[in-house]
């Protein structure tokens, strides 16, 4: 907590992003396997409580996969990438700031818009109820960055 009130809490460039992905990509494709058939949860944390209705052995197989992984944010869909999940590896909301957060994302539809490079001050902002704005750097398949 002192590194963001400080603003000392930097989010993980995507050189860490990708070499991570590209180490564990089964274990992505695993996470992918299990969201999709939990469908009706719109967010799952890598905190401590499930959502309401999962029961703890199911949690505790994501928890598993986010502590391999090294997410510290879980899943998260949006209404605006309806097919689309949210792999949170990091956020931060600074004091008096917009949330900012990193990580991985599967869509089996192309998103745009595709940079080059993610800058190392985010592209990406939470916007309450509505998703992600910003960049996507793609990795392979229907895997990116943001």
């Amino acid at each position: 907590m002192a590194g963001i009130l400080c603003g000392c809490h930097s989010l993980p460039d995507d050189d860490t992003l990708t070499r991570n992905f590209l180490l564990h990509r089964a274990t992505f494709d695993r996470l992918l396997s299990l969201a999709a058939e939990d469908f009706q949860y719109n967010r799952i944390s890598a905190g401590t409580v499930p959502p309401i209705g999962m029961t703890a052995q199911r949690f505790k197989r994501y928890s598993e996969l986010f502590r391999d992984l090294h997410i510290e944010n879980g899943i998260t869909r949006y209404a605006a990438f309806p097919r689309a999940v949210f792999v949170i590896a990091d956020s931060e909301i600074p004091i008096g700031g917009k949330g900012q957060s990193d990580g991985y994302v599967y869509s089996p539809a192309p998103l745009a818009p595709l940079v080059a490079r993610l800058p190392p001050d985010p592209l990406i902002e939470v916007r309450r109820g509505h998703g992600h704005s910003g960049g996507f750097r793609h990795l392979e398949g229907g895997w990116y960055l943001f």
